[in-house]
């Protein structure tokens, strides 16, 4: 036999040693979907239970899909029985979870909206501390599906009504009188009324008597509308993307001085340029999703 006549037997026998193909008989097993995902967790077995009360687990088996998945804990600390809970109420809190598009942990944006399967938008914010959906962190990323990603979280994501927006929480709650009529007076209202993605440090009415403005109608609008536009950014920023000394500029262009201490739970921001004191952010009034953006109550109005 010729030297090349042994190569090509060779080949031929190498490739066919080497060969993939499945000659059992049987099928490979198709790759699990982001609904195979959820119903082969035992740790996702309340999703999986609110899922099929609400009608929604075909929407899990689209061509692109995201799902931001609460685990059991997370339906128990949001107080949710999914067993008994109406199927409406599921229905629009798991609708806020899920996206129609694949991103994965890396794709989670610095900080941006995500519109979900209702149309309404969650917030995602990357930092040193790793990755957020309105400010809560993915506690397993990146379950991988044949249809996209799955995301697990230990929290339940409340979705605001669509016409909760940053404007009408302020226009709604009298402790912030102050500022509704700030906002008025400086023909600001349709600003934080649009569908930006806003966040708003907002001054209680004890916070702008904290800097000595206790009558709006006596402070000039020339004046009122840049002391307005000091507390307002223009991306989501939650409690969790704040880092200690950092800043981070207002509409304004001016920035902002954000300090950050988790073990008191004490959260502040100041004007860089400005001497005042800062002003703390204040417990259990962080964090508020708005259809547009985010809000975060504090304690002394921003002032140069």
């Amino acid at each position: 036999m010729s030297m090349f006549k042994i190569v090509i037997v060779a080949l031929v026998l190498l490739a066919t040693g080497c060969s993939t193909e499945d000659n059992s008989g049987v099928p490979p097993a198709p790759a699990p979907t982001v609904l195979d995902i959820v119903n082969q967790n035992p740790n996702l077995s309340s999703l999986k239970t609110a899922l099929n009360r609400a009608n929604l687990a075909s929407a899990l088996q689209g061509p692109d899909i995201t799902l931001f998945a609460p685990d059991n804990s997370a339906f128990a600390a949001a107080g949710i029985d999914v067993n008994t809970a109406p199927v409406t109420t599921l229905q629009s809190v798991l609708g806020y979870h899920v996206l129609g598009r694949r991103v994965s942990n890396a794709g989670i944006p610095l900080s941006d909206t995500l519109k979900t399967l209702n149309l309404a938008n969650i917030y995602g914010s990357a930092n040193q501390n790793g990755r957020f959906i309105n400010g809560f962190p993915i506690r397993q990323a990146d379950l991988l599906g044949s249809n996209g990603y799955v995301h697990i979280m230990g929290n339940v994501l409340t979705p605001p009504s669509l016409n909760k927006t940053i404007a009408s929480v302020i226009a709604n709650d009298t402790t912030f009188s102050f500022l509704l009529a700030a906002v008025t007076k400086a023909n600001l209202l349709a600003f934080f009324n649009n569908p930006n993605k806003l966040t708003v440090f907002a001054p209680t009415n004890a916070a702008f008597r904290a800097v000595g403005i206790t009558d709006i109608n006596a402070v000039p609008v020339s004046a009122l509308d840049p002391i307005l536009k000091h507390h307002v950014l223009p991306t989501n920023r939650f409690i969790s993307d704040f880092v200690n000394n950092n800043q981070i500029s207002t509409v304004r262009g001016l920035n902002l001085v954000e300090t950050s201490n988790p073990p008191s739970g004490i959260y502040t921001v100041r004007l860089f340029q400005s001497a005042n004191a800062p002003s703390q952010i204040a417990n259990g009034n962080r964090d508020i999703v708005c259809s547009n953006g985010v809000i975060h109550v504090i304690n002394r109005a921003i002032l140069l």
